[in-house]
């Protein structure tokens, strides 16, 4: 199988599991894959990259 298939598929697996919204990002920031049950963003961020990239920042 795919590696990429395998990750997309572990996301969604997660997301269904837990009911919580999952995002694998790059090393540069970007997401690669995501699995969510709805597209609602922080009104502090303008984009949800923005958002995980800050995220990513911190850790």
């Amino acid at each position: 199988m795919n590696t990429s298939i395998d990750i997309q598929h572990l996301c969604d697996l997660a997301h269904k599991a837990f009911n919580a919204p999952v995002h694998i990002l790059s090393a540069d920031r970007k997401i690669l894959y995501h699995s969510t049950s709805d597209n609602v963003c922080s009104p502090f961020y303008s984009s949800k990259e923005e958002h995980l990239s800050d995220i990513y920042q911190e850790n």
